[in-house]
């Protein structure tokens, strides 16, 4: 089940996003939304997530519970941290270019299925 609702002028993502459980691929890259909903790792079925040209500059931490995701797009945010990502075990893509990050990830080095 997708949901795109990419290139749009959305800022704000209601709490009841999180309702979408069947959800298995969101792209909402080319918006301007500045903050996930604090329960949106409650997304368990995502397995595609594409954020990236948006204005964020943090990420909730139940983000971690995210176990299914494959792809994670986050390119040019305003992210400085990025919350743990060892129980992210079977993503195979992370994208986190021209953010502000200082520090790698914590967790990235115990993502096997990860392409280098």
């Amino acid at each position: 089940n997708t949901l795109d609702v990419s290139r749009n002028n959305i800022s704000k993502i209601p709490a009841s996003f999180v309702n979408l459980s069947a959800l298995t691929e969101l792209r909402m890259d080319m918006n301007e939304v500045a903050e996930l909903p604090k329960q949106f790792g409650e997304l368990h079925n995502l397995r595609s997530l594409l954020l990236d040209h948006n204005v964020l500059t943090a990420l909730p931490m139940s983000m971690m519970n995210l176990a299914l995701l494959e792809l994670l797009n986050l390119e040019f945010n305003a992210l400085e941290i990025i919350p743990s990502l060892q129980n992210m075990a079977s993503l195979r893509v992370l994208l986190l270019s021209h953010n502000r990050l200082t520090v790698t990830p914590a967790g990235i080095g115990k993502l096997g299925k990860l392409n280098t």
